[in-house]
């Protein structure tokens, strides 16, 4: 059974890495909640830009127009919990109305993998990598 468990585990890791890897071409930038969700996304592969919403201490308002300033698509990839679900419908809204592409897809992609594994934020990505590779 453990087996099992650590085989769909490392399917999940799998899944989301090549996610993370196709971002890399879908996106300008992706906007993540805290430093965790940026080191997790960093170590899986990512190359772009990443906004830290907790780098801001401005309104969301603000934050999304200083990200249109320098950025034309980006992935909301915020929590999937009610805080996340929350911080994505506002800098979705407000960037949307400034011009930003919003890769919706991506945002969706990465929740039913999560979601597959009872996961619900981005760092804990992290519980799904194989042992060796835990710290990813």
């Amino acid at each position: 059974m453990a087996r099992k468990a650590r085989r769909r585990s490392l399917e999940g890791f799998r899944e989301i890495r090549d996610l993370v890897e196709s971002l890399n071409y879908r996106v300008d930038a992706v906007l993540v909640e805290g430093r965790h969700d940026a080191e997790t996304l960093r170590r899986l592969g990512f190359r772009g830009r990443i906004v830290r919403v907790s780098d801001y201490g401005a309104p969301l308002v603000e934050l999304a127009y200083e990200v249109s300033k320098r950025t034309r698509s980006v992935a909301v990839l915020t929590d999937f919990d009610e805080k996340g679900e929350l911080i994505a419908r506002k800098l979705t809204a407000v960037l949307q109305e400034l011009g930003v592409r919003i890769n919706y897809r991506a945002r969706e992609e990465f929740r039913e993998v999560l979601a597959k594994h009872g996961l619900r934020t981005i760092e804990s990505i992290a519980s799904l990598a194989p042992r060796r590779d835990h710290g990813l």
